[in-house]
């Protein structure tokens, strides 16, 4: 079985993606809250003209039936309003794909996240909105909910922004990490394929490292591999491989430093 040389700790890369999917999974939910508020409400205004308790599907039929939406925009507005109900209750299953765990228990049921949904239900917002101005018969209410989460929106908004920039830098540093690790990883294999085929000679049944492991891990830092490579070319925890190399850099005094990038 594979296992993570990182030993489950979570990178700036992640850390940051989960912080911003769950930022914008707020978001999403509050403009999945207006948009059925507003939908409700319109109808109530338009149609009904009492306080009957109404459900979104009975409201977005109306909206339909009343010209003002497509019912292929209906049916839109249904998806994302189920994308909310899966942010609200499962959410969870959509981020199972920046789990830690070398096994996940939710594997069987994983839900994808969609980056674009908070967008689609914000300009989905705005879409009904120009519809009702330019209808002579149809009208949204105005409520005070929205004021009230203004600034919220604002700051969490301007967090996506910088969240983002910061994203982008670090998966480009990822990519080229990827690159340079692949190519250090496959010279290793190539190199020392005949030892690396005998595992049972390189630990312990503990996972300690052999004698014989640990002087495949001397070998490959001396032929200048860095410790991430080795570390994931000897199933060995980062940790564990950054210090077998400062020792041996020590014991080298130093002298294979320069080669050496962990």
């Amino acid at each position: 079985m594979y296992r993570d040389p990182w030993r489950g700790r979570v990178r700036a890369l992640e850390k940051n993606i989960i912080k911003f999917r769950a930022i914008q999974s707020v978001l999403a939910i509050y403009y999945a809250e207006k948009l059925k508020r507003d939908i409700i409400s319109a109808v109530r205004c338009n149609v009904v003209r009492d306080d009957r308790p109404i459900s979104i599907g009975k409201a977005a039929k109306a909206w339909v039936e009343k010209g003002v939406i497509t019912r292929e925009e209906s049916n839109k507005i249904r998806d994302l309003i189920d994308y909310r109900n899966n942010l609200a209750h499962e959410f969870h299953r959509m981020n199972t794909d920046l789990s830690t765990l070398r096994m996940s228990p939710v594997m069987d049921d994983v839900k994808q996240y969609d980056y674009a949904v908070m967008r689609q239900l914000k300009a989905t917002i705005k879409l009904l909105h120009e519809r009702a101005q330019s209808s002579l018969e149809w009208c949204i209410p105005m409520g005070l909910e929205t004021l009230d989460f203004e600034t919220t929106e604002h700051v969490l908004t301007s967090e996506l922004k910088a969240l983002d920039r910061k994203i982008n830098r670090l998966l480009d540093k990822r990519r080229m990490e990827r690159d340079r690790l692949n190519h250090e990883i496959k010279a290793i294999r190539e190199k020392f394929s005949g030892k690396l085929e005998l595992p049972w000679r390189l630990r312990h049944e503990n996972g300690r490292l052999t004698k014989t492991g640990a002087a495949l891990c001397e070998e490959m830092f001396d032929s200048g591999h860095s410790a991430t490579a080795v570390a994931y070319a000897m199933e060995m925890s980062i940790t564990s491989a950054r210090s077998r190399l400062r020792a041996f850099l020590s014991r080298n005094n130093g002298r294979h430093s320069q080669q050496h990038s962990e």
